[in-house]
């Protein structure tokens, strides 16, 4: 096993393809052997030209936004991804079952399983969108909307709801081809679609569109994602059945697994949000701007060694189900290693040049509000970041 060093400039690769050896067998048809690393390497090329490209279109957000609207805009995105963690971690449970009980060639297991997810998720999702529209009048007075604007405040909400409820069937839609450490499938259309989602904001606001089109464009671009993950679920394993049907069986194996996974998301969830809402309610929307800007970088740079973790599980899973602990710990360890390699120097970059940094992408006068709230920011989610991906 060859030894990570820090100091070396290749430990990146050195890592990778030492997490690559340990690679189970997932099926007979699945080739043995860095699918981990595969895995990995197509997470970080979606999450990174997501990011690069939601780098480069949040100055001309901003600008033609307005700073209030667009703190608004990214409160309404925080309530939704803060909501689809509420799944009750039902979403990695179902990843790690599939992968373990589709190891076992038990097929008629993973058809009661998706089927069982199906039917959660569909609950899961009206439950959420209707809870969401029902507490908007109290989130739009919590946040100070001026009077004036809760009109369009409301409607966003209402759209938003109807977001939240497509996010949370997207997670289940994702589960099978995760499972199957078939992230080059979920990485295809990761980019596509988000990269539809990015690039329509910039037309519908260069058409003179404004923040309503921009949450509908969110449902369409989400409908569509979740319509072409269940083709590709159906397509990998078709004697699945995508009819809701509930085995309380299944949905209890799904929940004692989910339950612990379930607490620490809301915790994680809760710290990597929390903050904008108080921005918001504390001050105004206008500092909520200022606020997520430096917080976009702070978190969604470092969030690409979750991919690290995302290839991880259905691997962990896999050995799990074979009862080999030796490899599996041996993964974990590895897979660690390489998190810790890739979270640090980044990290320390962003803390060193925060001024310069901002004032290139977004101006001097957001430099000068937002480059402390980096360098503060940064070193917080340094501890947060990986964890909250295993």
């Amino acid at each position: 096993m060859r030894r990570i060093r820090s100091t070396d400039a290749s430990s990146t690769a050195t890592a990778v393809s030492s997490v690559s050896d340990l690679t189970p067998p997932v099926a007979a048809s699945q080739p043995r052997g860095k699918v981990v690393a595969r895995n990995v390497g197509y997470n970080f090329l979606s999450q990174i030209w997501l990011v690069v490209l939601g780098l480069l279109i949040t100055p001309y957000l901003v600008r033609h936004l307005g700073v209030g609207v667009y703190g608004f805009l990214t409160l309404l995105l925080a309530i939704s991804a803060y909501s689809a963690a509420l799944d009750f971690g039902f979403g990695f449970a179902l990843v790690k079952y599939i992968s373990e009980f589709y190891g076992r060639r038990d097929d008629a297991m993973v058809r009661r399983l998706v089927s069982t997810a199906v039917t959660v998720y569909l609950g899961l999702g009206v439950l959420a969108g209707l809870t969401l529209t029902l507490v908007s009048p109290w989130l739009i007075d919590v946040l100070g909307v001026d009077r004036s604007l809760r009109p369009l405040a409301q409607d966003a909400f209402y759209i938003s709801a109807a977001a939240l409820c497509v996010t949370l069937i997207l997670s289940m839609a994702t589960a099978v081809p995760n499972a199957l450490q078939r992230m080059n499938l979920t990485a295809r259309r990761t980019i596509a679609f988000g990269t539809v989602g990015m690039l329509g904001q910039v037309v519908l606001l260069a058409l003179g569109r404004g923040l309503l089109s921009l949450l509908v464009l969110q449902v369409v671009v989400g409908v569509a994602a979740v319509m072409s993950f269940l083709l590709v679920s159906k397509r990998l394993l078709p004697f699945i059945s995508l009819r809701p049907t509930l085995d309380i069986s299944t949905f209890k194996l799904l929940g004692r697994f989910s339950a612990l996974k379930f607490v620490n998301q809301v915790a994680a969830t809760t710290v990597m949000q929390i903050d904008k809402f108080l921005v918001g309610a504390m001050v105004s929307l206008s500092a909520v701007g200022y606020f997520v800007v430096p917080l976009q970088v702070a978190q969604r740079l470092p969030a690409l060694v979750g991919n690290v973790a995302v290839a991880f599980l259905p691997a962990a899973s896999a050995f799990h189900g074979q009862s080999d602990r030796v490899r599996l710990n041996e993964l974990y360890l590895r897979a660690t290693k390489l998190v810790a390699l890739l979270v640090l120097p980044l990290s320390s970059m962003l803390v060193i040049f925060a001024h310069p940094i901002l004032t290139f992408w977004i101006g001097p006068t957001f430099a000068e509000k937002s480059s402390l709230p980096l360098q503060l920011l940064r070193p917080q989610h340094v501890q947060h970041n990986p964890g909250n991906h295993e």
